[in-house]
C-alpha cells in the first residue's frame, strides 16, 4: 500500500512538471530507484516480488529513454551538459549487469529475459541519440595566435581583444617548446596560444612563451630557457682595453756655442784661447 502510494506521488510530481528537461531527470531518477529496489529484492531472497519489481525496473528506464529522446539535440548533449545521458546510460548498463547475473540462475523468469532484452534495446536508442547529437553539434574550431600579453591572471589571459580561459589541461612551454610547470605572475611578453574556441568561450589548451619580459634585466633581450622558472641566459663578459703609455722622450739641452747669446748673455771665449 505504501509502495502504490509512493508511486502515486512520483507520478503526480511528473504531471506537474512542464520543462522536458526536467521531466527526463525524474524518470531517470525513478529509474534509478526501481533498480535499487529490484537489488533490494534479490538481496533480500524473496522470489514473490521480483517479477513486479523487474518489470516496473523496465517499464521506468523505457519511460526515461523515451523522454530523453524528445529533447532537443541542442539541449541533449552540448560540451557543458552531459549529465542527463551518462546517467540514463549508466543506468541502464548497471540494469544490464544486474539482470544478466538474473538470467544465468536457476530460478530466472520470463520477466527477467523480457527485461534484459529491453535493456539492449535501450543500448542501441542511446548510442543512436549520442551519435546523431555529437554529429549534428558543432565541434569546437582550433585556433593560433601570437601576440603580446595585455592582462594574465590565473584563469584568463588577454591578447589584444581577445580572451582566453586558463584551466587545469592548459599547458605552458618555453621558446625552445619544453613545457614549463611554473610561469610568472606578471607574465609578459610575447607568447603563441593555442586554443579551442566554441560558441561561448575560447579556451586556452597551450600557451608557449616567445619572450618574457616578466624579470627586468640589464642583459641584451634573448629567448630564455626554462626550467621550472624564467630565467635568462648569462651574457658574454666584455673584456675592457686599457691605454697603452708610451714612454716620454727625454729632453736634451742644447749646448751654447761660443760667442752665442744665452738668456740675454754673450758667452766669452775662455782664458786659454787667449794664451794659445
Amino acid at each position: 500500500k505504501l509502495y502504490t502510494l509512493k508511486r502515486a506521488g512520483e507520478e503526480a510530481r511528473l504531471s506537474l512538471t512542464l520543462d522536458e528537461e526536467k521531466v527526463a531527470y525524474l524518470n531517470i531518477e525513478y529509474a534509478q530507484k526501481r533498480l535499487s529496489e529490484v537489488k533490494k529484492v534479490i538481496d533480500s531472497g524473496k522470489t514473490e516480488n521480483k517479477a513486479v519489481a523487474i518489470e516496473a525496473l523496465k517499464q521506468q528506464t523505457e519511460k526515461a529513454v523515451a523522454e530523453v529522446s524528445k529533447i532537443s539535440l541542442a539541449n541533449l548533449y552540448t560540451e557543458n551538459n552531459t549529465s542527463l545521458v551518462d546517467s540514463l546510460v549508466a543506468i541502464n548498463n548497471e540494469q544490464k549487469e544486474v539482470l544478466t547475473s538474473l538470467s544465468n540462475q536457476s530460478e530466472s523468469t520470463e520477466a527477467t529475459t523480457i527485461a534484459l532484452n529491453s535493456t539492449k534495446e535501450n543500448e542501441i536508442t542511446l548510442a543512436r541519440i549520442i551519435s546523431t547529437a555529437k554529429d549534428e553539434i558543432p565541434q569546437p574550431e582550433e585556433i593560433s595566435i601570437t601576440g603580446l600579453v595585455k592582462s594574465f591572471q590565473d584563469n584568463a589571459l588577454v591578447i589584444g581583444d581577445t580572451t582566453f580561459i586558463i584551466n587545469e589541461q592548459t599547458v605552458y612551454f618555453n621558446s625552445l617548446g619544453e613545457v614549463v610547470n611554473t610561469v610568472p605572475a606578471n607574465l609578459t611578453g610575447e607568447v603563441t596560444v593555442t586554443a579551442l574556441k566554441s560558441e561561448n568561450n575560447i579556451t586556452a589548451t597551450k600557451i608557449q612563451i616567445l619572450v618574457n619580459n616578466s624579470t627586468p634585466s640589464t642583459t641584451v633581450e634573448t629567448n630564455p630557457v626554462v626550467k621550472g622558472i624564467i630565467t635568462t641566459k648569462p651574457s658574454t663578459p666584455t673584456t675592457i682595453l686599457q691605454p697603452t703609455e708610451t714612454p716620454a722622450e727625454p729632453i736634451t739641452e742644447p749646448i751654447p756655442q761660443e760667442n752665442e747669446a744665452v738668456g740675454g748673455f754673450i758667452v766669452e771665449p775662455s782664458e786659454r784661447q787667449y794664451i794659445e
